[in-house]
């Protein structure tokens, strides 16, 4: 019972290192958002926080899989595909 109690101040001073998203944190799963009218300043701000927390499970020996991270676009402009984004 003590060892999620544990995890979750020892991972608490990782909201610290993301200014540019919103985390949502449950168990050992994390989840960054953002918004902004601009697909390219939302792909930019994504990657870049997104790498500030591999760095910091990286600096706090914590084993990070890139393969499980997923992104989800939400819009209401149908001009946007994912040809577009990549």
């Amino acid at each position: 019972m003590l060892g999620p109690i544990l995890f979750n101040i020892f991972i608490n001073d990782l909201f610290l290192f993301l200014t540019k998203v919103h985390l949502a944190n449950f168990a050992d799963d994390n989840t960054l958002s953002t918004s902004s009218k601009n697909i390219k300043e939302i792909l930019d701000t994504l990657e870049s926080e997104s790498n500030q927390a591999i760095a910091w499970f990286r600096n706090n020996m914590m084993i990070v899989n890139p393969d499980k991270f997923q992104m989800i676009i939400f819009s209401t402009n149908k001009k946007i595909t994912t040809e577009k984004i990549r």
